[in-house]
Order: structure tokens, then C-alpha cells, then sequence
């Protein structure tokens, strides 16, 4: 197999143009992902934050609700 003189500086180019782009895209990469990371781990937050607001208002329903059955019965057994 025998390399041009053009196809031996079209890779050298494309060795010398990836050698300068790697660390450029490494360093580019490196604060988006962490940013990624960091969103991602506050919606988790929000979203357990969340769940644990639904979970305390629906056990304060139930709650709620039990006492007012319990009332009603104790009512109805006065009368």
C-alpha cells in the first residue's frame, strides 16, 4: 500500500487537528457534565421533596378523615 505525499499530509493534519481538539473538548465536557450532574441531583431533590409533601398531606387526609368517621360514630351512639 503506497501513501500519496497528499494523503500523508492529509493525516498528518488530521493526527495534529485531533491532538489539539481532544484536550479542548475534554476541557469544554468536563463543566457540562458536571453541570448535568449537579441538575440531575437537584431535580432528584425536588422530586423527593415532592413526594415527601404528597406522602405527609395524604397521611393528614387520612388522618383527618378517620377522626371525622370516629366523631360521627361517637355522635351517633350519644343520640
Amino acid at each position: 500500500m503506497k501513501l500519496s505525499a497528499q494523503s500523508a499530509v492529509a493525516s498528518g493534519g488530521l493526527v495534529l487537528a485531533v491532538s489539539i481538539l481532544l484536550p479542548i473538548l475534554k476541557s469544554i465536557s468536563g463543566p457540562t457534565l458536571t453541570g448535568a450532574k449537579v441538575g440531575t441531583g437537584a431535580l432528584l431533590q425536588g422530586v423527593a421533596n415532592t413526594a415527601s409533601y404528597l406522602k405527609e398531606e395524604v397521611e393528614d387526609f387520612v388522618a383527618e378523615t378517620q377522626f371525622e368517621r370516629l366523631k360521627k360514630r361517637i355522635d351517633s351512639d350519644i343520640t
